[in-house]
């Protein structure tokens, strides 16, 4: 959903609910979202959307990152 998306908002929606999951949940999940999920491929993708040129979205996939 979010490297597909077309509507920023719903990618906007989408990352805040994936950072929100990676932050709360601890190692474990971290651990999946890298090695299961490759949430940096993912992230990468939604950054080279159009709608990874907003600077919320960019903002949002930096946290992400930052947390993993």
């Amino acid at each position: 959903i979010i490297a597909a998306e077309k509507d920023s908002e719903a990618v906007y929606r989408a990352l805040v609910a994936l950072g929100t999951l990676v932050i709360a949940l601890g190692e474990e999940v971290k651990s999946a979202a890298k090695e299961v999920y490759e949430i940096n491929g993912v992230l990468a993708r939604a950054s080279a959307s159009g709608s990874g040129k907003e600077p919320r979205i960019k903002g949002i996939i930096s946290e992400i990152q930052e947390a993993l």
